[in-house]
């Protein structure tokens, strides 16, 4: 089992089945990030750690993921061909932990500046961490200008998408983002990220999403955004969108996990929702659902939710949550080719409960004493069988909300 943060094998058996597993992904797109995530979870991390997480989105069937890295220095090219100075341009960017929210347009200089060597190595991961999703077929998806500038620039919030301004800027960006890292014509752009727009007039929000797609097909004609766009329901598992808007009325959609906020630790998940409504989803008339997505603001946390999350993409019905059927054979066959000798699965209690099916997927080896502390979990802390709507985040952290009160029901004899 690889996950997050390790990798574990059977120290003294592995199971193979006699004949390959055949099926076929119910989902077009399998998509992973949040544009969050980037912060509360990436922001340290050098070459070896980023191909890893290739290899584990690859591992898991992804095949549509953000990639952000390194967009500052893009950033600070653009800037000085609109005659910033170095002084404008460093009191603009935060500093690395921020950069998400810098992004959104949330804060500015927050923690800044960023020295010339973080451009550098930002810019060199980045052409790494594109080169190796694209091998391993992963589309990457760039940023775009959503109109956040310096306060240079009369001190705006935001530059109005509908003035020329707008246009002139977003095609500067783009040309330096596809001529520094190529394109796979998908972008993401976010203008009104946790902000109200100056109006909800439905003539003006359509005049700004035109506006924001003209700035990227003036560049790159086949652009993917508006139009021809792919809606992500973020949290389809709490608060979908797409029954309140008709399936994005024919545009397609993917639905989302995002289940983490902020990075929280905490014992917490949806299981039994996602196990049901992303089947619901795919199955509704007129529906426009192409895929899956894992959108948590941080990881690792929570793997188990994941991993049942990531087998949506290819599962054509739910899983039972509580026990899973033994493998075909399972006293039957031995090991295949190159592995540990000849072995036979005696303890089919190893297929018995799906959660202790994890547990020893995640320590190597099956024990009965891990095996009694997840079903706790699931029972108690409700991590499993249960979906959670206030229960946010119990266990181990408390919300900042002080009224929010969340009644645990782990029992005093567990």
């Amino acid at each position: 089992m690889a996950t997050w943060s390790k990798v574990s094998l059977s120290r003294n058996r592995l199971y193979c089945r006699k004949q390959g597993v055949h099926g076929s992904i119910s989902a077009r797109f399998r998509y992973y990030q949040n544009v969050c995530t980037s912060s509360y979870s990436f922001t340290w991390w050098n070459w070896t750690r980023w191909e890893r997480e290739i290899d584990w989105m690859a591992l898991n069937g992804i095949n549509l993921a953000l990639a952000t890295v390194g967009q500052e220095a893009i950033w600070e090219r653009v800037y000085i061909q609109l005659n910033l100075t170095s002084d404008d341009i460093n009191n603009h960017f935060t500093g690395p932990a921020f950069l998400a929210w810098g992004r959104m347009g949330n804060i500015r200089g927050w923690a800044g500046p960023l020295s010339p060597s973080w451009h550098n190595h930002t810019l060199i991961l980045q052409r790494r961490i594109l080169a190796r999703m694209r091998e391993l077929g992963i589309v990457p998806i760039l940023p775009a200008f959503a109109g956040h500038v310096p306060r240079e620039f009369q001190n705006p919030y935001l530059v109005e998408p509908t003035e020329p301004l707008f246009r002139q800027i977003g095609n500067l960006f783009m040309e330096q983002v596809i001529a520094e890292f190529g394109t796979d014509h998908i972008y993401n752009c976010d203008t009104f990220n946790e902000m109200v727009p100056s109006s909800g007039e439905l003539d003006y929000l359509s005049a700004v999403g035109h506006a924001t797609f003209q700035a990227m097909i003036d560049i790159d004609p086949t652009a993917i955004w508006w139009g021809r766009m792919l809606v992500l329901d973020l949290q389809s598992e709490q608060h979908e969108q797409y029954t309140t808007y008709s399936s994005y009325f024919g545009q397609p959609f993917i639905w989302c996990m995002l289940h983490n906020f902020g990075g929280t630790l905490g014992l917490f998940g949806s299981m039994s929702i996602i196990n049901q409504k992303v089947f619901v989803a795919r199955a509704l008339p007129n529906g426009t659902m192409v895929g899956t997505g894992l959108t948590p603001e941080g990881i690792n946390q929570n793997y188990v939710i994941y991993d049942l999350m990531t087998e949506m993409s290819w599962r054509t019905e739910p899983t039972n949550l509580t026990q899973c059927d033994p493998p075909p054979n399972v006293h039957e066959h031995s090991c295949c080719p190159g592995t540990i000798t000849h072995t036979h699965l005696d303890d089919r209690k190893l297929f018995v409960n799906r959660v202790s099916a994890y547990a020893t997927r995640r320590y190597g080896e099956e024990n009965d004493d891990s095996n009694q502390a997840w079903d706790l979990l699931k029972l108690n802390v409700k991590l499993l069988v249960w979906g959670l709507v206030v229960e946010f985040f119990l266990g181990l952290c408390e919300y900042s909300y002080f009224e929010l009160r969340v009644e645990l029901v782990l029992k005093a004899r567990d």
